[in-house]
């Protein structure tokens, strides 16, 4: 093709014919330029092969994560549930003043706990890597935002509060209080009849039942929005 042109232009050199020659140059020039065009439209079209197969992957992955952090929330969610439960039989046991070994032994060992909830965040953090905005389909984008930008935020906010009641409020009230303590099993008073009576007892579990209600609540709003982003990422 080369050699086409070259032949080309040499006989219009020769038969020095300007006008035709200029023609013929600004002809070749166009070709020039056509090509480039389709090279840059093949390669930038290799691209969005390139970046569509990575997208594609790191969704597969967030879906991956997002049937673990299901199975991790549930669990989370029965604990929790069956922790409030107890805690809210010790507060009426302490405002009826009945509190009592038999009955409330194992619930006294599930007071103001905090469990570390960890989710999985590989496959989203990859997709933000990449560049959210590769993502052409907006309510999924939307979606994963909501779970991965609000609903993991808020879920660490009421953990961390979780974990501060726990760590500053309750453990140094049962050093003091308790004779034996083991986590989510059981606890001892030194005496039923003083913590019965102890009005700071009552009213820290009082505030700390509402903010288990909030972790609960935020444990379960993340449950959603997982499960209903499996059902996006399913459906593709």
């Amino acid at each position: 093709m080369i050699k086409f042109f070259r032949k080309i232009r040499k006989k219009l050199i020769e038969e020095d014919n300007v006008r035709k020659y200029l023609l013929y140059a600004i002809g070749e020039i166009v070709l020039v330029v056509i090509g480039i065009l389709i090279a840059l439209q093949i390669n930038n079209w290799n691209e969005e092969k390139i970046m569509d197969r990575m997208v594609s992957q790191a969704l597969s992955e967030i879906r991956e994560d997002l049937v673990q952090d299901t199975l991790t929330l549930q669990s989370r969610i029965t604990l929790q549930l069956a922790e409030f439960e107890a805690q809210t039989r010790v507060v009426d046991a302490l405002t009826r003043q009945t509190l009592n070994e038999e009955e409330h032994r194992s619930d006294l060992g599930k007071l103001m706990l905090m469990r570390e909830t960890v989710l999985l965040r590989n496959g989203y953090d990859y997709l933000k890597d990449l560049g959210i905005s590769h993502l052409n389909r907006p309510e999924l984008r939307q979606t994963l935002l909501q779970y991965y930008e609000h609903d993991y935020a808020m879920l660490r906010k009421d953990l961390q509060n979780d974990e501060f009641e726990f760590e500053d409020v309750w453990l140094p009230y049962a050093r003091v209080h308790f004779k034996d303590w083991e986590f989510g099993e059981y606890a001892v008073p030194h005496s039923y009849s003083n913590i019965q009576n102890d009005t700071y007892l009552l009213t820290t579990l009082k505030i700390n039942l509402t903010n288990k209600d909030g972790t609960i609540r935020a444990h379960s709003q993340a449950l959603e929005t997982a499960k209903s982003l499996i059902t996006m990422l399913e459906t593709r």
